[in-house]
């Protein structure tokens, strides 16, 4: 599901998931663990499945972004001007004799990465280029 996880992770929990239930069941020789025990370690692995599972759903909403919002899965953690974090979106715009001729909403926070797709799109749906551009703080 995600490899980030650690190669083999799932084969491992099916292998000691099948050994729990072959040892609950009666099967194997010269058993070593209390079934009070192997039922104890059935409920952990269940839990860590459960975890492993959401781990991988959050990072498939995240993406290639650093963080996101449980409230609003599109926007992204970022650091404010009063230095508090909070989920937002980056926004670009582009102007022209003081009119506004298109504008981007991205979910990451870096200018480097978005002002390149920005300008593309905008060049596709104009036909032209900007010559000048400058970055504004608002």
């Amino acid at each position: 599901m995600f490899p980030e996880a650690g190669e083999g992770i799932w084969e491992r929990a099916t292998e000691v998931r099948t050994y729990i239930e072959t040892k609950l069941a009666g099967g194997g020789t010269g058993e070593t663990l209390s079934r009070k025990t192997l039922k104890i370690y059935r409920q952990i692995l269940k839990a860590c499945v459960k975890k492993l599972n959401t781990y991988g759903n959050q990072r498939e909403i995240m993406g290639k972004r650093t963080s996101y919002s449980k409230t609003d899965p599109d926007a992204t953690f970022m650091r404010m001007k009063d230095d508090t974090l909070k989920a937002a979106y980056h926004v670009q715009l582009a102007v022209e004799g003081e009119y506004i001729t298109g504008a981007g909403i991205f979910a990451t926070t870096n200018d480097g990465t978005t002002l390149t797709p920005f300008l593309e799109r905008l060049k596709q749906m104009r036909g032209t280029t900007y010559r000048n551009i400058r970055r504004c703080r608002v």
